[in-house]
């Protein structure tokens, strides 16, 4: 895969133009379908750069075509930071002129700040309000497309859920929800109608939408995609297989990407090489519809494709989230092939649903702990501790990670009865989990005690939240997840130090502090989701009838101060553990968040100030 990104990126580097912008071929629709192509015309516009870019965020080796075409970009846009299909003074500007337009702007308004968040400040927010109430049909949307103006023809005047979503999808970068936006989605899914005419069938659309959508109407969405395969397990072309694919891992539907449908697919580009393929709609001519495509285009969906199953090109998360601690590696997938092995003997169907929800696993903090504390753990006290063993524990976080995603999704009803299904593949990593710490317990004292007490603690958080209705005291959010010290407390039992010893007493209070500031972070990034379904989570708690303004305004400070108090216990607790020589690996999970909380607030005046001036227009 890594030889096709390098591909990819030497053809779009090549197609760039000196400007920093791309062209493209326009040709007939019945080129696609067999009827006559005619002659392509070559068009230079605004939105091809800014989907690049917005592609190779994150892609490596790519910053010079990254710099020129955010240069490119700044050069295109108004004063109110709108931007036109057409490049500013071009021939194509003057021949067919277009208004201003939402999709234009928004695609690459969001292509910059992930190229550099510093470039989207106090003037760009103030022209993005401009923009947005200019063209709202109602107060937080949805949004007419083209800025043509009061009384323009009503073919400038439509509503599209493309559009929308990519507004969605910028505004939700900044951290700004709209649930009007989540709401033209789920009418259009209801109808029927997830469609654009700008775009060519529902591959692009639902890939805009995927980008920002957190809906119920996520698994529709990702059905739809499926039901658009061929026969091979692909899309039509390359272009609409990339972007079908990272719309499945943007939806959280990653089972529905495997690993044959990945190795097809670059296979495929292997063979054909990078080829133009319809993206968007052009101007008709002779009044025949007309498709934009590229061979950059195509290569640049792909690497983003690619990045997003390799775990290389990941999205900015609401809040500053920090993300993986570390990324996927060559030791949780050494660690998924020891859980696959261990399920090979299963029916083909239920082993199949296992391998789907180990492969779900991308970030190597669910593996990592036993490691992490074996370096972190003074040489005396950690010399008897096998590799073998280490293994063990982390297949052990493995199975256990598994297994209460799945529950966490049955009693939330997050998956649309999806995951209320997969409740037998969970009790089977849940017995496997259990009997991994029964057989360390048979040579460890203590541990096989200590597991029960852990788990038992566990069940009755997850059994109280949900009697509550998800409400639980800041104190008690460790409780569900404290599973994850498992292997850290196990090797300290391992080098000979008590349960009740101030070594395993610190440890565990080091992970009950880690594991509530985590919590409360990913409770602040999860809120309107939770308040929608009406969870009562330590962060919807606090905003009592409140919305966005109450949240950013009093809830993220207070919350972020929370989460900076239980770091500072845990570093506390880290330097009361005797048992810990080196504590670097595990001071590197406190900094992350600490850095996460940071961000967040650094950007919570700017976000306070773009809603002011939003409602104050």
């Amino acid at each position: 895969m890594e030889q096709v990104m390098r591909s990819g990126l030497a053809l779009i580097r090549a197609e760039q133009l000196s400007d920093g912008g791309f062209s493209h071929g326009s040709k007939f629709a019945e080129a696609e379908t067999g009827g006559s192509p005619g002659a392509a015309v070559s068009y230079r516009t605004t939105f091809s750069a800014a989907n690049v870019l917005a592609c190779l965020r994150g892609a490596p080796d790519a910053s010079d075509i990254r710099d020129r075409a955010a240069g490119f970009l700044l050069g295109q846009k108004s004063g109110v930071w709108s931007l036109n299909y057409w490049p500013r003074g071009s021939e194509e500007a003057v021949a067919m002129p277009y208004p201003d337009d939402l999709d234009d702007t928004f695609v690459a308004l969001a292509a910059l700040y992930g190229y550099d968040a510093s470039l989207i400040g106090g003037a760009a927010l103030a022209g993005v309000a401009k923009v947005l109430t200019t063209t709202e049909t109602a107060p937080g949307g949805p949004y007419r497309t083209w800025l043509a103006g009061a009384g323009a023809p009503e073919k400038w005047c439509d509503v599209d859920v493309a559009v929308n979503s990519n507004v969605g999808y910028f505004l939700s970068l900044i951290g700004v929800a709209l649930p009007r936006l989540s709401k033209l989605v789920d009418e259009r899914v209801a109808a029927g109608v997830v469609g654009s005419p700008y775009y060519p069938g529902i591959v692009p659309v639902v890939y805009f939408i995927s980008r920002f959508y957190r809906g119920l109407a996520k698994g529709a969405l990702a059905e739809m995609l499926v039901r658009a395969r061929g026969r091979d397990g692909l899309w039509r072309n390359p272009l609409e297989t990339a972007m079908a694919i990272s719309a499945l891992i943007n939806f959280d539907f990653a089972w529905e990407v495997p690993a044959g449908l990945v190795r097809s697919f670059v296979d495929s580009l292997g063979r054909e090489g990078w080829l133009s393929h319809p993206f968007c709609v052009d101007p008709a001519r002779g009044g025949r519809t007309c498709y934009a495509g590229s061979p950059a285009l195509t290569a640049a969906f792909s690497i983003e494709a690619i990045g997003k199953v390799m775990g290389i090109s990941r999205g900015t998360p609401l809040l500053g989230a920090p993300g993986p601690a570390f990324p996927a590696s060559e030791r949780l997938d050494r660690i998924k092939r020891m859980a696959r092995e261990g399920f090979r003997s299963l029916p083909e169907r239920f082993r199949a649903a296992a391998s789907e929800r180990i492969a779900l696993a991308s970030n190597d903090e669910v593996v990592a702990i036993p490691y992490l504390m074996r370096d972190a753990m003074r040489s005396s006290g950690s010399g008897g501790i096998s590799e073998a063993m280490l293994d063990e524990l982390a297949l052990a976080n493995l199975y256990g990670w598994t297994a209460y995603t799945i529950y966490d999704g049955a009693m939330d009803g997050d998956g649309g009865g999806g995951d209320a299904a997969l409740v037998p593949v969970a009790n089977f990593f849940l017995r496997s989990l259990a009997a991994l710490y029964a057989d360390i317990g048979s040579r460890v004292p203590g541990v096989g005690k200590m597991f029960a007490e852990i788990v038992d603690g566990m069940d009755a958080a997850n059994f109280l939240e949900s009697e509550a209705g998800g409400g639980c005291p800041v104190g008690h959010l460790a409780d569900r997840s404290l599973g994850h010290a498992l292997p850290a407390l196990a090797l300290l039992l391992a080098a000979g130090y008590t349960p009740d010893s101030a070594e395993v007493l610190a440890m565990r209070s080091f992970f009950r502090n880690y594991l509530i500031a985590r919590q409360l972070h990913d409770d602040a990034r999860d809120w309107r989701d939770d308040l929608r379904r009406g969870r009562k989570t330590s962060v919807v708690g606090r905003l009592g009838d409140g919305g966005e303004k109450v949240f950013w305004g009093e809830v993220v400070p207070s919350v972020m101060a929370d989460i900076g108090k239980f770091l500072d216990r845990a570093k506390c607790d880290l330097a009361e553990c005797a048992a810990i020589g080196d504590p670097a690996p595990f001071d590197a999970l406190l900094e992350r968040l600490r850095s996460a909380a940071g961000r967040t607030l650094g950007k919570r005046d700017e976000i306070m100030a773009f809603m002011a001036q939003w409602q104050s227009k």
